[in-house]
């Protein structure tokens, strides 16, 4: 699974065993799903990870597995959005029903917007 299919050595350190036939080593592997291959995360021989799902692979540098994640937009939950609304209006508890829903929109207006511009996180990442 080289990019331009040349074979590279992997690093001392990266537990692959270069003596397999493949060139992947497997590092997760979800539980077998009837009539489909299971869900798998594996490293290519360059370092690469991989996602496997339904049948089809996808494999990339690390760090662009990691900018897609910090770009990519989510969609709160119901729950998160009702503890933002709360956060931003300690009344929202008691508006009426069109009221929350139009704070609700224009949370989520405001998320988009965030997100456009590059600043909406997705909220599983962690800082070191």
């Amino acid at each position: 699974m080289t990019q331009n299919n040349e074979q590279l050595e992997p690093a001392a350190s990266s537990g692959i065993d270069p003596s397999k036939p493949h060139y992947d080593q497997e590092i997760w592997c979800g539980p077998e799903i009837s009539g489909d291959y299971p869900d798998s995360l594996f490293i290519t021989r360059e370092g690469w990870l991989g996602i496997a799902c339904g049948g089809s692979a996808h494999v990339r540098p690390i760090r662009d597995w990691h900018r897609m994640a910090e770009r990519a937009e989510f969609e709160p939950t119901a729950a998160q959005m009702r503890s933002a609304c709360l956060s931003y209006r300690h009344d929202y508890g008691s508006l009426d029903h069109a009221a929350r829903d139009a704070l609700q929109f224009e949370a989520r207006e405001w998320l988009r917007a965030w997100q456009k511009d590059g600043l909406g996180a997705a909220p599983a990442s962690h800082e070191r």
